[in-house]
């Protein structure tokens, strides 16, 4: 590991701008390993909101999910059943849509 690296990162691309259209995030989960926390806030801070679309329907998966969709930029959305990564995308894209991000 190289010591001072995450201060080398650009600056959050995230700021709205009028050049450049608001853009949202899709992370779609099925039993995310323990450091998915750990990424979800690299993405995060490149584009708001991220929405996490867990397929796992399992309450254990699901709990620390829940810590980390209560985060700001970060809303889940939890599929009743494991619906697919092409239905739990398209999900996501309608709701981003819906709110006039691309």
């Amino acid at each position: 590991m190289v010591t001072g690296a995450m201060s080398m990162l650009p600056e959050p691309m995230n700021a709205p701008s009028p050049t450049r259209p608001r853009v949202g995030g899709i992370v779609v989960t099925y039993f995310p390993d323990a450091g998915f926390g750990a990424r979800l806030a690299v993405i995060v801070r490149e584009t708001n909101p991220v929405l996490v679309i867990d397929n796992s329907a399992d309450e254990n998966a699901r709990a620390p999910l829940r810590v980390l969709g209560a985060q700001p930029g970060t809303r889940l959305v939890e599929n009743p059943k494991n619906a697919g990564i092409g239905t739990a995308l398209n999900q996501a894209i309608r709701a981003l849509r819906a709110e006039g991000l691309e």
